[in-house]
C-alpha cells in the first residue's frame, strides 16, 4: 500500500514526477464524496434551503424530521444515530446528496440496516447546500462561524448562492437536533461525522454537553459517543477560531469532553491526515481510540475512493462484532459495546486491520491490536 503519510510537504527540486503530480491532483479532490446515491426528494429539497435531519427506514426510505409531525422511522424510545457528511462541491445543482445507499465503493446498498434491524433510529443530518462551496475552507468555516469568508450562503439547484441565516451550521443543527428529538426517552445518542463532518460532530457533541451540563438540554439527549470517520482537519490558522487551527480547536474539545463522550476514530486513507493539506493531528490521535482499515480492494492512487469508503465501512460493521486476531477481543467497530469502549478510551494502544483487505464486505476483517503482545 502506498502510505500517504510518508508523503512530507517541500519544494520540489526539478521536474515534479507524473504520479506524484496525479496524487496531489487525487489529494486535492478526495474531501469531496461524489453524491450519487438519491434520496427520495425533489427539486424543491434544492431550490429551497433544505437544513434538516432525515430519519429512514429499511431499503432508502427517508423521511425529514418536522416537529410535531408523526415520522414512521423515528421511534422516540430507540437508541440513535445521526450521520454528518462532509463537503459536497458541485452536487446541488445535479440535485445529488448522500444516502446510505454505499453500494459505488463498499458491498451494500443499505448500511443503514444493520442498525434498524438492531432497533436504532437512523438519521443524516443534511447541511449539503452549504457544503457546496468550490474552497473547501469555505465550507468548513460555516460550521464555526455565520461571518467567515463566505458567511452562510447557500446554493440552490439553479447553482446560484443565496444568503442564509446569520447562524452557523453547528448552531442551526443544534436547533434542528433539539427540535427533531424531542420528546425523546431513549438513553444513547451517537454523532457521526465523515471528512469534514468529523468536525461538525465533534464541535457539535462538545455543544450539546455543554447545554446539557447548564441544565438547559435535558440529559439523554448529549450523545455521549462520536464517530470520525477518516476525519479531515485542514491546515493553517483561521482567524475566527482566534489564530487557532481547526485540529487545534478539536482537540480542545476531545480533551475537555473525553470523560463523557466516548470518541471512536476511523482511517481509511493517509489523504486527509498526511500534512500536505490535512493536519495529521496526532495530538488528537493519541487521545481516541482508533483503528486502521486497510481498503485494499482500491489501488494505491484510488485515494479518494478509500476516503470515501469510510462511511459504508463504519455503518456496515454494525452488523458484526470484528475481532483481534490472535486474542478474539473485540475490535473497534460500530458494533462494539459502549462499556468496551469507554475501558479503550485512554489505551495507547491501537487496532489497525490484518485481514479482508482485499474484499468489501467486513465480515472477513480481522485485526491487530499493537502492543498486546502478539
Amino acid at each position: 500500500m502506498f502510505a500517504l503519510s510518508a508523503v512530507r510537504p517541500g519544494v520540489p527540486r526539478g521536474p515534479v514526477p507524473r504520479a506524484l503530480l496525479a496524487l496531489l491532483l487525487a489529494v486535492l479532490t478526495l474531501l469531496a464524496p461524489l453524491a450519487r446515491a438519491q434520496s427520495a426528494l425533489d427539486r424543491t429539497n434544492f431550490e429551497n434551503l433544505d437544513v434538516a435531519i432525515y430519519w429512514y427506514g429499511a431499503g432508502g426510505v427517508n423521511q425529514r424530521a418536522v416537529p410535531g409531525q408523526f415520522n414512521p422511522f423515528f421511534n422516540p424510545a430507540r437508541p440513535t444515530v445521526i450521520y454528518m457528511h462532509g463537503w459536497q462541491p458541485n452536487t446541488v445543482a445535479g440535485l445529488k446528496r448522500e444516502t446510505f445507499d454505499r453500494s459505488e465503493l463498499n458491498s451494500n446498498a443499505d448500511v443503514a440496516r444493520p442498525w434498524i434491524d438492531r432497533g436504532w433510529n437512523v438519521g443524516i443530518f443534511y447541511w449539503n447546500q452549504y457544503a457546496d462551496e468550490g474552497e473547501v475552507k469555505d465550507a468548513e468555516a460555516k460550521i464555526y462561524t455565520a461571518a467567515g469568508p463566505r458567511q452562510m450562503r447557500w446554493r440552490n439547484a439553479a447553482g446560484s448562492y443565496t444568503a442564509g441565516p446569520a447562524q452557523s451550521v453547528t448552531a442551526q443543527f443544534i436547533n434542528v437536533y433539539r427540535a427533531a428529538m424531542n420528546g425523546y426517552t431513549g438513553n444513547q445518542v451517537r454523532l457521526v461525522g465523515h471528512s469534514l463532518g468529523a468536525q461538525l460532530a465533534i464541535h457539535a457533541a462538545s455543544e450539546l454537553l455543554r447545554q446539557r451540563n447548564a441544565g438547559s438540554l435535558p440529559a439523554n439527549l448529549a450523545p455521549l459517543r462520536v464517530g470520525l470517520l477518516d476525519a479531515a482537519f485542514l491546515n493553517g490558522a483561521r482567524d475566527y477560531l482566534g489564530g487557532k487551527w481547526p485540529g487545534e480547536i478539536a482537540r480542545e474539545n476531545v480533551s475537555f469532553n473525553r470523560g463523557t463522550i466516548s470518541y471512536e476514530y476511523y482511517r481509511t486513507s493517509g489523504a486527509t491526515s498526511n500534512g500536505l493539506i490535512g493536519d495529521t493531528n496526532q495530538g488528537l490521535i493519541d487521545m481516541v481510540t482508533m483503528t486502521e482499515i486497510k481498503p485494499w480492494y482500491f489501488n494505491a492512487f484510488e485515494i479518494d475512493k478509500k476516503h470515501r469508503m469510510a462511511p459504508g465501512w463504519y455503518f456496515e460493521s454494525m452488523g458484526t462484532v470484528l475481532r483481534v486476531k490472535c486474542t478474539a477481543r473485540p475490535a473497534l467497530a460500530a458494533s462494539m459495546d459502549d462499556a468496551t469502549l469507554r475501558n479503550l478510551a485512554n489505551a495507547t494502544t491501537k487496532f489497525e486491520q490484518l485481514d479482508g483487505k482485499y474484499t468489501r464486505g467486513v465480515g472477513d476483517d480481522t485485526f491487530d491490536q499493537k502492543g498486546d503482545g502478539c
